[in-house]
């Protein structure tokens, strides 16, 4: 696990993301499908709904004047086909997860045609070596591994084949609704737990950064993309001693010193209009960006 201060400083600068929670809404069925392999002492995970994502995604690729990314978009569809795979019909949803001192894992569920895909993976990349696992099927080189359930029914990826092997075995794993509530409505997500022990001797861009990390124990970021907005959640629990109220005018104090640097108009603005409320003990930051700014980014 990368241990740096800076691990704030984007989930800070996503922190834009948002639309308001409703206390009575429960989550979604992949978000509990997601969480039930994911191991009880993960610190980190991070979800992506693929069905809800990669249709927007290929629009915001087609807005990419340089030809760059439609270009990659283009070679991996055509891998796609080959292994009979239409990501946006056959992936579900992609969880990954890492902890201090364990192995991180990814993993994609949904229906993969088993033996087309080892067909192309032995064809296309014969460095690869093949190992029969339980339960799966492996390809390992040097410090990465590849595997898929041998129903047909997940894709993995990590350091070795027991890990793999380890994250099929996982049932009904960690309790992450206390920790991200509301961000774990979005699309794509990410938990941070145990942010203490994370930090190392990095250097923060705004000093408020410092403060803000030094008062947070765990958070999370949820965001859901759109043809017309992005927008997404924030959720941080302040460390023992800290109390919301305090931690949210920490966050406010942050906004102000972000308005304050080199940033588009359109953002400055969009930070004015953050929201960030301390309730039931937590911090809740909300917020979005137009689709005009993401054609902008896009095309620069």
């Amino acid at each position: 696990m990368v241990r740096s201060k800076r691990l704030l400083t984007p989930v800070l600068a996503l922190a834009l993301a948002g639309c308001v929670f409703n206390a009575d809404q429960t989550l979604p069925k992949r978000v509990t499908d997601a969480t039930d392999l994911v191991p009880a002492n993960a610190q980190v995970v991070a979800f992506a709904d693929m069905s809800s994502a990669l249709g927007t995604f290929q629009e915001l690729v087609a807005m990419d004047n340089s030809g760059d990314f439609p270009e990659a978009w283009a070679k991996m569809q055509e891998a796609f086909a080959q292994v009979n795979m239409d990501p946006e019909r056959d992936i579900d949803f992609v969880v990954m997860y890492g902890s201090e001192g364990s192995q991180p894992v990814a993993t994609a569920v949904g229906r993969f045609d088993v033996d087309a895909i080892a067909d192309f993976i032995e064809a296309e990349m014969p460095e690869l070596q093949r190992v029969e696992g339980d339960g799966l099927t492996a390809w390992t080189h040097d410090f990465t591994a590849i595997a898929l359930s041998n129903d047909g029914t997940r894709a993995l990826a990590g350091r070795d084949v027991a890990a793999l092997e380890a994250a099929l075995q996982v049932r009904g794993g960690a309790n992450l609704a206390s920790v991200g509530g509301p961000a774990m409505q979005k699309d794509s997500w990410m938990i941070m737990r145990d942010l203490p022990s994370m930090q190392g001797d990095g250097e923060f861009p705004i000093q408020e950064f410092e403060l803000l990390a030094r008062a947070v124990s765990d958070a999370a970021l949820g965001g859901s993309l759109t043809t017309d907005e992005a927008a997404g959640t924030m959720v941080l629990h302040p460390r023992e001693g800290v109390s919301a109220d305090d931690l949210a005018a920490l966050v406010r104090g942050v906004i102000g010193a972000m308005r304050m640097q080199e940033i588009p108009d359109e953002v400055r603005e969009r930070l004015e209009a953050v929201d960030v409320e301390a309730s039931a003990g937590t911090v809740v930051v909300t917020g979005s960006v137009t689709r005009t700014f993401l054609e902008q980014i896009a095309r620069s």
